[in-house]
């Protein structure tokens, strides 16, 4: 039975505590929090989802020990700030989530579930996830963190607007019952029976029993528990969530009570009316003191300006490396200092707050415990402590004093290009890390090679050299068979290429490629991914370097020449390489002359400012006799960029069923006869998604070329139209390339190379 491990008290983070936890805030909340022992979860689905409002006012109002259950990390969102998707994504939103709570108060947890991707209705969302399984891990949670009262952000109902936000109340109400009884997942710990449960309902119409009034003004905190709430959410920035500043004034929530072992009431004042309490047994962390723990930089700032002068140390330690540390206590006398690591690690303290810490050889890695073998897959399988939000650090920090103990973590510190410094939690990872840049690649099967590119990174601090080759299956030769690399400093990272020819007669299907690097007498075959902007944490993603090469039958039309002009960050120009199609990175300001296309990448114009500015050259590029392709682009779009008038409304409509059935409105179209024969086969085997953010009306000079649509939704036409302008062409189409080329989908990849080859 895996057995949950409860996670450390708030302070135990690497960043400087938020003011609200500091000074006289922070006194008022240990006070709060010593004379209640309340404790309340609040559920949802996805980070981002949270009424952090609500959750604000119990925390730093009443002093209610608070906690999140987010049934999933919101793999499958869009990201406006970097290029992660998938898993990556699922890890940014985590650390993200997590900056949100400190400002709320409160703990996260998530289940082992996965954002496959917006769903329409609850039953596909139960298509996906198994039911009683999500419920298992709630339950488990749930008895692990014994509330007391259960706060649904959704009420599970088609109201939510979203399949996973109706599943998580449903199951809320589910496991309301199932926590208390015994019967139902006895390995999931002792059994335990909430008080109360609250649904959300949106609004004051659909009938409430509490309406909070978050937007009431702290004097102590100095703004309303609603703005504080809406500074922590604008962290969420890959969703673009929270971007508005929180503004003073009224604010309300509205929640209804469904079920209750202390009596039903109409009304109610508070979530606290009826429950029982009791002063808290578990005291609040002293807020007037400070835990410095740094690992110590490999050269002090010195001299009359140290203070202002930021240091720098290495930025992931590594199995057998020896380094320094150095702890503080800020505000009182610490009596005891210890530093506590697994089996292996040998700890000296050098004298008292000084240590010297080795490494063991075999160090497990600081790596994310959750992972999967497929995007496919629809849960994650656990290496570790179950439901905790991030892996465990390597070293841990407890400082005794007077009037009690802090924990916390080692932390390390980076400089950036402007000379900031940035502190990061401790990690150890592997000396050498291997990465592909996609998980898979498109192999023609007209073409005799294929090249394939693998990232070759160092953690060592200081230099590092060894070779990288290719492992592959019997008949396949690489050119060369091995490489040599060679790094001055960690961090540093080199491309090497490989070209690979397969046997004679090569016909469709998948072959795997893996990395494998020597470095010291071993061989590491695996990447270390940090994911990250600053400001966060850091979570850290390793998988085996394996990359799968797909033989298709799939051509492209020779002399094109395509400009592609980067939007948020995708992998397309990546296929367009493996397709064997001349390509340029550009800027909107380029020579567009060279080209036969333009290709723009995804929610281009929601972050090149240089691209409205420029839309005028990609017409005339049209008109002129050139092909312009616009990916899928968010309501920033809605602006009649094109040569005809359109619109996607604030909510444009998307296809979240990848098996959604199309129909083409004219199968004899040229997109659809060359260079490739597109059948409806070719839409089976794709994944998460058809295509977000299509158009909903548009000019009758744009021929809509696809129908599709989700189970019970409107057939949507929006997705995939062209138009003729002038000599030229110019096309939107709201397809996921950037889903389907990265994992060389093969019919995704045949249309691809149609739609480029107009």
């Amino acid at each position: 039975m895996r057995k949950l491990l409860f996670v450390l008290p708030l302070l135990l983070q690497a960043q400087e505590p938020i003011a609200e936890d500091r000074g006289a805030a922070g006194l008022r909340r240990a006070q709060l929090s010593a004379k209640t022992s309340i404790r309340a979860m609040h559920i949802a689905a996805h980070p981002d989802d949270e009424d952090g409002a609500t959750i604000t006012m119990l925390a730093r109002k009443y002093g209610v020990n608070m906690s999140m259950l987010i049934l999933n990390r919101g793999e499958s969102g869009a990201n406006l700030v970097t290029n992660d998707f998938f898993d990556a994504l699922g890890a940014l939103r985590t650390v993200e989530v997590l900056k949100s709570a400190e400002y709320y108060g409160a703990r996260v947890f998530f289940t082992r579930f996965i954002d496959y991707g917006y769903s329409k209705n609850v039953g596909e969302t139960f298509r996906q996830w198994k039911r009683e399984e999500v419920l298992a891990d709630m339950v488990r949670i749930i008895r692990a963190e014994k509330p007391h009262i259960l706060i649904s952000r959704w009420s599970g109902t088609p109201q939510d607007g979203h399949g996973n936000h109706e599943a998580s109340g449903i199951l809320a109400q589910e496991a309301f019952a199932a926590a208390a009884d015994l019967k139902r997942f006895p390995d999931a710990g002792p059994a335990w029976q909430p008080l109360k449960l609250y649904v959300g309902t949106r609004n004051p119409f659909d009938g409430y029993t509490i309406k909070t009034e978050t937007g009431e003004y702290d004097p102590v905190l100095g703004r309303s528990y609603a703005q504080i709430a809406r500074e922590g959410l604008r962290f969420q920035r890959s969703q673009a969530t929270g971007g508005a500043v929180g503004r003073p004034g009224p604010q309300s929530s509205y929640y209804r009570l469904t079920q209750s072992k202390v009596g039903m009431a109409e009304k109610e004042q508070s979530f606290l009316e009826r429950i029982p309490d009791a002063p808290n047994p578990s005291p609040w962390p002293e807020p007037g003191l400070t835990v410095e723990a740094r690992v110590d930089p490999r050269n002090p700032v010195s001299g009359p300006f140290a203070a202002f002068r930021p240091a720098e140390t290495f930025a992931v330690a590594v199995p057998g490396q020896t380094f320094k540390a150095t702890v503080k206590l800020h505000g009182a006398t610490a009596t005891k200092i210890e530093l506590l690591a697994a089996p292996g690690y040998q700890i000296t303290e050098n004298e008292p707050g000084r240590f010297t810490i080795k490494v063991p050889e075999d160090a497990a890695y600081t790596k994310a415990y959750w992972s999967r073998a497929s995007i496919r897959e629809p849960k994650y399988e656990l290496a570790g402590d179950f439901a905790s939000p991030l892996p465990a650090p390597p070293v841990r920090v407890r400082v005794h004093h007077a009037k009690g103990v802090i924990e916390t973590t080692l932390q390390t510190s980076s400089v950036d290009a402007t000379q900031i410094e940035h502190l990061h939690d401790l990690a150890v990872g592997p000396p050498i890390t291997l990465q592909f840049p996609t998980d898979a690649g498109i192999l023609p099967v007209t073409k005799r090679s294929h090249q394939v590119q693998v990232l070759v990174g160092t953690n060592v601090d200081g230099p590092a050299a060894g070779t990288v080759r290719l492992a592959l299956p019997a008949g396949w030769k690489a050119e060369p068979a091995e490489a040599p690399f060679s790094f001055q400093r960690e961090r540093e990272q080199a491309k090497v290429t490989f070209t690979l020819t397969p046997p004679a007669g090569l016909a469709a299907g998948e072959i795997a490629v893996r990395a494998v690097a020597r470095y010291q007498g071993k061989e590491y075959d695996a990447s270390f991914q940090p994911v990250t902007y600053p400001g966060l944490r850091t979570i850290y993603l390793s998988k085996t370097a394996v990359h799968r090469v797909r033989a298709m039958d799939v051509l492209v039309r020779s002399g094109l020449r395509i400009g592609y002009i980067m939007g948020s960050g995708d992998d397309v120009p990546e296929a367009l390489g493996q397709l064997g199609v001349p390509y340029d990175v550009i800027a909107p300001t380029a020579d567009f002359s060279k080209y036969t296309t333009i290709l723009l990448g995804i929610r281009a114009y929601a972050v090149r400012p240089d691209l409205p500015a420029n839309n005028g050259r990609l017409l005339e590029f049209a008109k002129n006799g050139g092909t312009v392709i616009v990916q899928y682009n968010t309501p920033e779009f809605d602006k009649n960029y094109g040569p005809y008038p359109y619109s996607m409304g604030r909510n444009p409509e998307e296809v979240s069923e990848e098996d959604s059935p199309v129909r083409l409105l004219d199968p004899q179209a040229p997109v659809f006869r060359g260079p490739n024969q597109i059948t409806p086969a070719d839409f089976d085997g794709w994944v998460e998604q058809r295509g977000s953010k299509f158009f909903t009306t548009w000019d009758p000079q744009y021929k809509a070329l696809m129908e599709t649509q989700d189970t019970g939704q409107a057939p949507q036409r929006g997705i995939w139209l062209e138009a003729t302008y002038g000599k030229g062409k110019w096309v939107y189409c709201a397809l996921a390339w950037y889903r389907q080329l990265p994992y060389a989908v093969p019919g995704a990849t045949r249309i691809f190379a149609n739609l480029i080859s107009q």
